[in-house]
């Protein structure tokens, strides 16, 4: 072994010594997770089933406490995360509406902004009619909102990412219209 190769591993391990002599105890404090939706709805039953697992498996020695901030699709409690102190106490529950609000000007921060830590779940949007609809399947109810502009209602979260894939399905059939109604977030729905 060459003199340089030792020296470059004592001054690896001395770099490691350092780091490891630094390091502090985490969490030093509860961890809260910033649920940006009322109580309620999908994201915060999810993160308490998170939180749950989390406290029976005893894999924090530090509780998480969850906070619900809701109002303006997201962009309240994404912006008290945004701002919060970065020493990884505070957690937010990242949401696609994220993606809208900054992309149509409802917040100037977006994910970016944020650092991923985990993929934790996922869910997708999914287009439903009652039971005795005439509309058996998707090509039926565009032909319907193409052939009636504006007559088939699509209730949706206005502003939500369900309601932008409503606005690109419009886009995909030629003359589709569909008359949205507000039907609010899912804490309401549930």
């Amino acid at each position: 072994m060459t003199s340089l190769s030792l020296g470059k591993i004592l001054l690896s391990l001395s770099f490691a010594f350092c780091f490891l002599t630094q390091a502090q105890e985490f969490p030093t404090k509860a961890i809260e997770v910033i649920v940006p939706f009322n109580p309620g709805g999908g994201s915060d039953v999810f993160v308490r089933i998170f939180q749950k697992a989390i406290a029976e498996n005893n894999l924090s020695s530090e509780p998480l406490v969850v906070r619900n901030l809701g109002g303006a699709g997201g962009t309240v409690g994404s912006r008290t995360a945004r701002d919060a102190k970065s020493d990884g106490h505070t957690i937010l529950c990242l949401h696609d509406g994220i993606y809208t609000a900054q992309h149509f000007g409802n917040a100037n921060w977006g994910p970016a902004d944020f650092e991923p830590i985990a993929a934790t779940g996922r869910s997708g949007v999914v287009i439903v009619v009652k039971g005795n609809s005439p509309f058996k399947n998707l090509a039926e109810l565009m032909d319907e909102a193409s052939a009636r502009p504006y007559q088939v209602v699509y209730g949706t979260n206005l502003g939500a990412p369900s309601h932008y894939s409503a606005l690109f399905l419009q886009e995909a059939k030629a003359r589709a219209k569909f008359r949205f109604t507000q039907t609010g977030g899912g804490a309401r729905r549930l």
